[in-house]
């Protein structure tokens, strides 16, 4: 934003306000880097059908993800991305009691479908939309925007991936999707990602303003210690992790109610537990020894461009804290050896050394560096 001012001595008056911005911003709302690849589209068109309807009344169209449009008569919609039902199909209907209704078959790989009506015909045009000639890749930081200048004649789509925090693999690169969506599109849509053959979803929002976010709907963190991983059912594999020791999961338009928590270890046994509601809080007991709390809350919208996301974190069940100065404070379970040592102002997790023992507490006081102490009697 500019503004031009006339100086008339002490006095300056405004005269003129020339806003300029860029036709197109990138944003990043997930958790962690995203690189980003630009291009101009490549279309390949797939072929089309035709069906007939009411030329008076709307057409609903619905995709496999829930979503709807309406085409008046003598109209035509552009549907990009197309996200077909398992059936590899979409479905319409007609009329305020939907008398008439009907499903049309997609072209394997069609990902953008326009819709157009004259009289009572409807004609559906399938095509696929890639990534053509490259413009440009560059790197996402977490909450960064990034201005887009030069958009090709073409019109401008973009991939994704993301690399896994330990290590120097990265996700595949997901489906090209348009940086600026049709008019009547969805505001929002799903992408893709693929990791050792696991899969999980990441979304994108396409805002007012020109802005295209991508974001993550549901985040994980580990917090116990214990290095636990996520997986979305007993069925799957662990989720990698990305950022500072993230998870993403989840599907961007459905709530999810139940996840998988892994404790390291040669077993591996996922254990599945229900996510709390918003704000909420659930105790997981992992194994015999480790007790732990699940945590549910929302994620700062100004962290994610506006857009709602929830944050699940895994915590210790039990915490040690020491404020007592010039001496350490030890923590055990009852008639267990193993200690955690705290200094004044230290704190720490606390799990059970040992399935059979009580589960109670002992409590010592020593000198720094010294080796005799007392235990304290069984604290519950």
């Amino acid at each position: 934003c500019s503004r031009f001012l006339l100086e008339d001595g002490a006095k300056s008056q405004l005269c003129q306000e020339i806003v300029v911005d860029a036709p197109l911003r990138i944003a990043n709302a997930c958790p962690c880097n995203v690189d980003y690849v630009l291009g101009s589209a490549k279309v390949e068109h797939l072929g089309e059908r035709t069906s007939n309807c009411s030329a008076t009344e709307p057409l609903r169209i619905h995709d496999g993800q829930g979503v709807l449009w309406n085409v008046a008569p003598e109209a035509s919609i552009e549907i990009c991305p197309l996200r077909p039902d398992r059936n590899q199909q979409v479905s319409w209907d007609i009329g305020a009691g939907r008398s008439e209704k009907g499903k049309i078959d997609c072209p394997s790989g069609a990902n953008r479908l326009l819709v157009s009506r004259t009289g009572r015909q409807v004609i559906w045009k399938f095509s696929k939309v890639d990534l053509g000639v490259e413009v440009m890749s560059f790197r996402l930081l977490p909450q960064e925007e990034k201005c887009i200048f030069n958009l090709p004649d073409l019109g401008l789509v973009f991939r994704i991936k993301l690399q896994e925090r330990f290590g120097s693999e990265c996700t595949d690169w997901s489906e090209a999707l348009p940086t600026l969506a049709p008019q009547a599109a969805a505001s929002t849509a799903g992408m893709c990602l693929k990791w050792k053959g696991e899969s999980f979803e990441l979304g994108v929002a396409w805002q007012p303003g020109r802005r295209t976010v991508a974001f993550a709907k549901h985040w994980f963190a580990d917090a116990t210690g214990l290095g636990v991983g996520l997986a979305r059912s007993v069925n799957n594999r662990r989720l990698p992790c990305f950022g500072s020791n993230l998870s993403i999961f989840g599907e961007v338009r459905d709530e999810i109610s139940k996840v998988c928590l892994i404790l390291p270890g040669p077993s591996e046994m996922p254990t599945e537990v229900q996510i709390p509601e918003m704000g909420g809080s659930s105790c997981v007991q992992l194994s015999p020894v480790h007790s732990c709390t699940l945590m549910a809350e929302a994620v700062a919208s100004t962290s994610t461009f506006g857009i709602p996301c929830k944050l699940l974190t895994l915590v210790p069940g039990l915490m040690v804290f020491s404020d007592v100065k010039d001496y350490e404070v030890g923590f055990r379970q009852q008639e267990c050896e193993s200690v955690k040592w705290l200094c004044c102002g230290d704190s720490s997790y606390f799990y059970w050394g040992h399935p059979e023992r009580p589960k109670e507490i002992q409590v010592a006081v020593r000198k720094a560096g010294e080796h005799k102490f007392v235990w304290s009697s069984p604290l519950p």
